[in-house]
């Protein structure tokens, strides 16, 4: 097959990891892969200065992105130029990747490929125009989502019940399992991602959460990172240990070294952040976002119907009161069922996706395979 991936900018983003691996396997298995994005920006040294002195510190954009060093073709549009016809190879598939690239593919000619709308989440946010990003689930596109919420949307609200799922996949190696015992400080982990009551991540409410279960009398660590530094006003609960925007390599030990990790988003279109703690052996407590109920339904933590912060802290104290051998047992059974999710079989599902697509479509492969 030949293979299109159009991205908005290359980052160090979750979605744009995700895509990256597709693009590597699907590569090593014999396809044509390209990707075709804007080039990323580096956020100037004197913006995050002047940020800092205004007490407000900025999410920094290095210029980096997963896809740096990949093995297939990227090609790199510059900033504020329009994605031409020109731009893209002809291919026998043509996958849009996030709601404003599905616009732009929408009308490209038939010898770009077959259009493909791969959801990773359904960006319903308040800053984004809404009437666009549901036109763009509108749109005749075969569609390959991650998780069965993002399913259960293209069919309850888009009427649309052809959709492939493909869930995300893990590098079972980078984040490696660690047979243990839990710590005897009892560390509760969580991505930081801003205090502001109105963002869908509700980083707010993991932090109630261990504010709660401290006044309880059970002591426990809060540690996490984040792409940017909490702002003098947020404060963390106190003692907490947060790591800036560390090294890809040092995320797997962050995770490593909690006993159980919060995930409480009320809307995500899978939640990263879980199967990367449950690779490495660490219980999740998880609000029913993205692919928390799939994830957790085998047993490897604790899924949580409920934005109460008392009621999450029953499902942390229960994980951190576990005796060693049923903590053992839990965080096996994430370990168990990250594995389920590891890049050589999501790798398996997504090539067959893609070609059942092209099957469903009556197309040729033009390479053969």
């Amino acid at each position: 097959m030949r293979v299109v991936f159009v991205l908005g900018e290359a980052n160090l983003s979750g979605g744009v990891r995700i895509v990256a691996e597709h693009g590597r396997l699907l590569h090593e298995r014999g396809h044509t892969v390209t990707v075709v994005c804007y080039a990323p920006r580096a956020t100037p040294i004197s913006r995050r200065l002047l940020a800092r002195l205004r007490g407000r510190p900025m999410k920094v954009r290095t210029g980096k992105s997963h896809l740096d060093n990949v093995p297939f073709e990227v090609r790199r549009i510059p900033q504020g130029q329009r994605l031409t016809r020109e731009m893209l190879p002809d291919s026998d598939l043509l996958v849009a990747t996030w709601w404003e690239t599905a616009e732009w593919i929408a009308n490209m000619p038939p010898e770009k490929g077959v259009k493909v709308n791969f959801l990773q989440h359904y960006e319903a946010h308040p800053w984004l125009p809404a009437d666009r990003v549901d036109a763009v689930w509108r749109m005749p596109m075969h569609k390959i989502v991650v998780s069965n919420w993002l399913a259960d949307i293209a069919r309850d609200k888009f009427g649309d019940s052809n959709v492939r799922l493909v869930p995300n996949g893990i590098d079972t190696d980078r984040f490696a399992f660690v047979d243990r015992a839990p710590s005897g400080e009892r560390v509760v982990g969580g991505m930081f991602a801003g205090m502001d009551k109105k963002s869908f991540k509700r980083f707010w409410l993991a932090c109630e959460t261990v504010e709660t279960v401290r006044r309880r009398g059970r002591a426990c660590t809060f540690a996490g990172f984040g792409a940017r530094r909490p702002y003098p006003d947020e404060q963390l609960p106190e003692g907490a240990r947060f790591e800036f925007a560390p090294p890809q390599t040092r995320i797997a030990q962050i995770y490593a070294s909690c006993d159980c990790w919060l995930f409480t988003s009320d809307k995500e279109g899978y939640g990263l952040p879980l199967l990367e703690a449950m690779a490495c052996g660490t219980p999740v407590v998880a609000t029913p976002a993205g692919a928390a109920p799939e994830l957790l339904a085998s047993g490897g933590g604790k899924l949580v119907n409920s934005d109460d912060p008392e009621v999450l802290a029953d499902a942390v104290e229960e994980i951190l009161n576990l005796d060693v051998d049923a903590w053992r047992a839990m965080s096996r059974a994430a370990r168990a069922e990250a594995e389920r999710h590891a890049w050589s079989v999501i790798s398996d599902r997504m090539e067959e996706a893609l070609l059942a697509v092209l099957q469903e479509s009556g197309k040729a492969v033009a390479d053969g395979i």
